[in-house]
């Protein structure tokens, strides 16, 4: 199961914690780019319904939907992991090619310390990234809706 939000501070401390390096070899591609469940909230939002707080794009019409799939797939398609990510697809083409792990990288450049306990899952790894960019005003447009990191 993943590890997130409320579940990531009250559950992880009763599994068994890893380093975070034992999740670099652990993309999210799958997860993330082919769910058949997505979220869509009153503003549009489209977040993947694997992971919440992650923006796949704003839907304003009904056909944009089909048009952020599109571009998702097409900038995401091929296995080249050094290909630099499209502007505003930044968070979620470091997840799907590299996943947490990148992340962490992204992250520990602009100052996050990894917790010295480690994680309980990959997924814990990357919300407590998620939610410290947030925190610190990084990639607001790409990480939110603002109440999944505030409630």
């Amino acid at each position: 199961d993943r590890l997130a939000g409320r579940a990531a501070a009250e559950i992880a401390g009763l599994l068994p914690l890893e380093p975070a390096a034992a999740f670099a070899d652990s993309n999210c591609r799958a997860r993330l780019l082919r769910s058949r469940h997505v979220h869509i909230d009153g503003e549009g939002i489209l977040c993947p319904g694997t992971c919440a707080g992650i923006i796949l794009g704003r839907a304003s019409r009904p056909e944009s939907i089909a048009r952020i799939w599109q571009t998702l797939d097409q900038a995401f398609a091929d296995k080249d992991e050094t290909s630099p990510p499209l502007p505003g697809l930044e968070i979620i083409g470091l997840l799907a090619r590299r996943g947490p792990a990148a992340l962490l990288d992204v992250a520990g450049a602009r100052g996050y310390v990894p917790r010295p306990e480690g994680y309980a899952h990959k997924c814990q790894l990357c919300w407590d990234v998620r939610r410290w960019l947030f925190e610190k005003g990084y990639f607001r447009d790409q990480l939110g809706p603002e109440v999944t990191y505030t409630a």
